[in-house]
């Protein structure tokens, strides 16, 4: 069950969606016209939590990826789903590295550097079993934990939600083959 709260502005206005998390409790995820947002810090912000797929041969894998606003070392990363009762470690990443891209942002006409952290799980075999979610009918929402281990000895926490909708579900069980056309 999600419960929907929110505040309204002159100008300007947010709302949220808060769902239980496992363990107990619940997160705000931030909500705007494109769906929930993905979490942000001083430091972070996350580009991707998203189920991927390939109808060909039924294979699907999780992809994940944030990039750091300031450059630092990490020692350890590790992604958790949390949306259901008990948490599910989707990766743990010792030593990661981050990829340092330069290129031309064509809205601003400047050269701009990011640093890119991206990460898949393994391919797997996608069914009813190990997906559920997938086969229900309704829109879901699947929240990450993203913990980051510094060198410096800090960790930094971000709580990330990816929507699925009726209609991207049923297109992905009808590619896996896991609903008929």
């Amino acid at each position: 069950m999600a419960l929907w709260s929110g505040c309204q502005t002159p100008g300007m206005g947010s709302i949220s969606i808060q769902k239980p998390i496992a363990g107990g409790g619940t997160v705000d995820l931030p909500l705007t016209r494109m769906g929930v947002t993905h979490a942000s810090s001083d430091d972070v912000e996350v580009k991707d939590t998203s189920l991927m797929y390939q109808p060909v041969n039924r294979k699907v894998y999780f992809a994940f990826s944030f990039i750091q606003k300031i450059p630092f070392p990490m020692k350890r990363i590790t992604v958790e789903d949390i949306s259901d009762d008990t948490p599910v470690t989707m990766l743990d990443v010792s030593a990661p590295k981050v990829d340092t891209r330069t290129f031309m942002d064509p809205t601003i006409h400047k050269e701009v550097t990011i640093h890119l952290w991206a990460k898949t799980t393994p391919e797997f075999t996608a069914t009813p079993e190990n997906i559920p979610w997938l086969m229900e009918l309704d829109f879901n929402i699947r929240i990450y934990r993203i913990s980051i281990y510094k060198s410096d000895g800090t960790t930094e926490t971000l709580i990330s939600g990816q929507e699925y909708g009726p209609p991207i579900k049923t297109v992905m069980r009808i590619a896996l083959k896991l609903q008929k056309p």
